[in-house]
């Protein structure tokens, strides 16, 4: 009997810190990616202010990148392997929607694409949120059931349609990020340091911003 009451209080006990902490939020951005036929994504978009800033932009496909990762890494699911070769592949020197495409033709024999459009159902959710003093958090939920490779297609739908709206540094930045995450998944750092999802985001931006840093040259 008291093992089963602590059980409910220390869920109580989330429940309510978990409410309390998104109390203190300000949701920005709510998106639900899913599928009609398992190939073409759509991204329905619920923004909750009037422009979505590029910082923005780059936190929410982060966002869905690391916590897709830490969701498929818990479980041992094949498809993490999958997305871990798609962005060691297209973000190693140039990430581009003509890179993307390249990748998806070699491996799936088609070209992916995303757009804007109402999901029905079997979406993967992400919420971006804004603290009180202005640091950006990403919520994650995804179905019960999904489609084959829907963690893949909706990560790669979603870089492909953010890359439109981004400028040539932007876009930049968010390869830097996401070849960040994916080299940290690849050396398994993660588990090794016990990064959680909310710092893996944090550290792949400041990652995505660094300087670029050059070799001094002697000129004999």
């Amino acid at each position: 009997m008291w093992i089963a009451a602590a059980v409910g209080a220390s869920v109580f006990g989330i429940y309510a810190w978990t409410r309390y902490r998104k109390s203190n939020l300000t949701k920005l951005v709510e998106l639900n990616i899913g599928t009609e036929n398992g190939y073409y994504y759509l991204i329905d978009a619920r923004k909750k202010k009037p422009v979505v800033e590029p910082k923005e932009k780059i936190m929410l496909t982060l966002g869905l990148t690391a916590h897709v990762l830490s969701s498929l890494h818990r479980t041992k699911h094949p498809e993490k392997q999958h997305i871990l070769n798609f962005l060691s592949s297209t973000t190693a020197e140039n990430l581009s929607q003509a890179e993307i495409n390249k990748y998806f033709r070699r491996e799936f024999a088609f070209e992916i694409s995303a757009s804007l459009g109402k999901v029905k159902k079997k979406s993967i959710r992400i919420n971006l949120y804004a603290d009180a003093e202005g640091d950006l958090k990403v919520d994650y939920k995804e179905p019960i059931s999904l489609v084959k490779y829907q963690f893949l297609f909706s990560v790669a739908s979603f870089i492909m349609l953010i890359l439109e709206t981004l400028d040539i540094n932007e876009q930049e930045s968010l390869r830097k990020s996401l070849n960040y995450i994916s080299k940290q998944y690849l050396s398994v750092k993660e588990t090794l340091n016990g990064v959680s999802t909310d710092e893996m985001i944090k550290n792949a931006y400041a990652a995505g911003h660094e300087p670029e840093t050059f070799l001094d040259i002697e000129i004999g």
